[in-house]
């Protein structure tokens, strides 16, 4: 089950990767090759975490879709408060977060570039601590974690991705390029509290910025 599951993770990293690109009209010069392939790496070593942090996980035997939307609202609740950590402590910062800020113009190969500290932290903690809480599926938590590993991607690019009044694509890739803008990861509600949710510049400067970087 678990070899099943990386693979699927595996894949879904580059069907949906290399669709965005292709469709975002990415030109894959030297610096989005490079990134595919840090990606890739980062990805094969998150993996085997993530698996062990399974059997810590409290599943439950029954499914229940408001529980999934539940998870998905503590798992958000969780990134941001330590994404917003990151940003301002100067250590964490340094010694966790700095490596995912290497990447100024985003591509979807990109979400995946973190230090290791930095999955467990954000990549395992929030998985986990939910499921204390919430009660979920195996099959449920997975598909749940690869919607929001679908997001993760969708955020890291150019589309014009938004669902409703979550935070977009547009959100993120700016918070790349101006790093104290837009902390949040799905819902805009905690950016609005903290005062981060500003737009320096505008989406066609930002667009073109990143498709002339790839």
């Amino acid at each position: 089950m678990i070899i099943v599951y990386d693979l699927a993770f595996l894949m879904l990293y580059f069907v949906v990767s290399f669709y965005i690109c292709l469709r975002e009209r990415y030109n894959f010069k030297r610096p989005l090759r490079e990134e595919m392939i840090n990606g890739t790496k980062s990805l094969c070593m998150q993996l085997p975490l993530s698996n062990m942090s399974t059997y810590l996980c409290p599943f439950s035997a029954d499914f229940s879709l408001f529980n999934c939307f539940a998870y998905v609202f503590l798992f958000d609740l969780i990134v941001f408060w330590l994404h917003y950590s990151f940003h301002n402590n100067k250590w964490l910062y340094e010694n966790v977060h700095k490596t995912h800020h290497k990447t100024i113009h985003v591509s979807p190969f990109s979400a995946t570039i973190l230090d290791i500290r930095e999955h467990i932290l954000v990549g395992i903690l929030p998985t986990i601590l939910p499921l204390f809480f919430v009660d979920m599926t195996f099959v449920g938590w997975s598909i749940t974690n690869a919607f929001i590993f679908i997001h993760g991607l969708l955020i890291h690019s150019t589309t014009n991705y938004r669902i409703g009044r979550l935070l977009g694509a547009d959100e993120h890739a700016t918070h790349h390029m101006f790093k104290n803008t837009h902390l949040g990861f799905i819902n805009p509600l905690w950016d609005h509290l903290v005062g981060t949710a500003t737009y320096p510049i505008s989406r066609e400067t930002l667009v073109d910025s990143i498709v002339a970087a790839y």
